[in-house]
């Protein structure tokens, strides 16, 4: 199966945002307040989430059929 340049793209970006998730939560936050880190890192988790959700549902729509509209005159 052939991947077009947007399926290159869409996956490297989503790539690059774990990358950087898993960056923030290992490096940045570990010496900062922990009430504050938990917070960052529960809102980083949830828009993660989000992501994968956005990107999952969007690839099983793009493999289903294309349903065809009526046509009406």
């Amino acid at each position: 199966m052939k991947v077009g340049l947007a399926g290159k793209r869409s996956c490297r970006w989503a790539l690059y945002c774990l990358v950087v998730c898993v960056w923030m939560s290992m490096g940045i936050l570990s010496d900062c307040d922990p009430e504050t880190a938990n917070q960052v890192l529960d809102g980083i988790g949830k828009a993660t989430a989000g992501l994968a959700d956005t990107v999952i549902n969007a690839v099983f729509q793009d493999l289903g059929p294309e349903v065809p509209t009526p046509v009406t005159s």
